[in-house]
């Protein structure tokens, strides 16, 4: 039980590396599926005189329509999601209660625990599973039925809540499953394990997207130690590690959720903002006083040189320009370092 709630408490933390191509192209190839299933049962409707049902399934047509432009094109996940779930939610609620199709179409709520949560997330995936359940309880086996007790045989009624709750349990344990898994894959691929900032991989993979790069208030900071060779030939390699950690933290304490950190080398870090310049510098100076009142246990003191180079500074720079300049000027602090201390700590 403690195991379980454990999982669940960690799908429910946000994804804050959210690989929205993913996402949207799993929308996409679902909403493809769907349209053209939706598609076919209309056609089989029409022949058949099945008039509401056409209609019902003429509406899951257009709105998958829809979310294949939303998805393909404006790759917009959050409002697929959104529309996906009024969509299921109302035409499958229908479905249930028109029992068109000799009652086949009740069936179409099956698909609602094994996709929910792959397409929508976890909360609105279990919510929408869960809705069904209690709905098709409520229809099947409280006075409500008699609104469709011509629609469905004595059996029917009596085993489809049985069926669709071991159809909800046994799907929404896969998919969390799956889910967990993908996400712990996904941080030994995107995290450093040591300091927990992004690693190499991460930053590779945040060069390809353009919501951060392209901004107009773009500044990259890049940040070397300064002396993590002499803690590690003089203290050892734990003490090279406290620095390592220690300065991830004093960064993440300075900048809160707006750091986007990664460790690019071995004591070489890049942290991309999408803030102003003159928050910029404010976050640099707090830096600093963080810096200078950092202990560790091993080490008395932690240092590191720093480069900043942004768009407002450079508007005509390309994102791997300012980049480069934000290195030069690193190495030029690091040489200043270097420069008034007698050897290399």
């Amino acid at each position: 039980m403690n195991k379980f709630k454990e999982t669940f408490s960690y799908l429910m933390q946000e994804d804050k590396d959210l690989n929205v191509s993913r996402i949207s192209q799993t929308h996409f190839y679902a909403s493809l599926v769907m349209a053209v299933t939706a598609l076919i049962m209309t056609i089989q409707n029409v022949r058949n005189e099945s008039w509401v049902m056409a209609v019902a399934t003429t509406v899951l047509v257009v709105g998958m329509v829809i979310n294949l432009y939303i998805t393909g094109v404006l790759r917009n996940y959050k409002v697929s999601s959104v529309l996906i779930t009024i969509l299921a939610g109302i035409l499958l609620s229908a479905f249930v209660i028109i029992g068109g199709n000799e009652g086949f179409a009740c069936l179409w709520i099956l698909l609602v625990p094994m996709l929910a949560v792959t397409l929508l997330g976890i909360v609105p995936g279990v919510a929408l599973s869960l809705y069904f359940m209690v709905f098709i309880l409520i229809l099947f086996y409280t006075p409500l039925r008699e609104i469709i007790v011509q629609k469905y045989t004595v059996a029917h009624m009596q085993r489809f809540p049985v069926l669709y709750a071991c159809d909800m349990f046994l799907s929404l344990y896969i998919s969390l499953q799956k889910e967990y898994f993908y996400r712990k894959m996904k941080e030994k691929s995107f995290l450093d394990e040591l300091t927990g900032a992004y690693n190499r991989n991460s930053f590779q993979d945040q060069m390809t997207k353009t919501e951060i790069l392209n901004s107009e208030h773009l500044s990259v900071l890049m940040i070397d130690l300064n002396g993590l060779k002499k803690a590690n030939d003089t203290l050892g390699h734990a003490a090279g590690d406290e620095l390592l950690i220690g300065l991830v933290k004093i960064i993440k304490d300075v900048f809160g959720s707006i750091v986007n950190l990664f460790r690019v080398g071995g004591d070489e870090f890049v942290i991309i903002l999408n803030q102003p310049k003159e928050n910029v510098e404010q976050y640099i100076s707090d830096l600093e006083v963080a810096r200078a009142n950092w202990k560790g246990r091993l080490n008395s003191e932690l240092k590191f040189a720093l480069g900043c180079a942004s768009k407002e500074e450079f508007p005509d720079k390309t994102p791997d320009e300012i980049i480069r300049i934000a290195d030069e000027r690193m190495y030029a602090d690091k040489a200043e370092f270097y420069k008034k201390n007698d050897r290399r700590r």
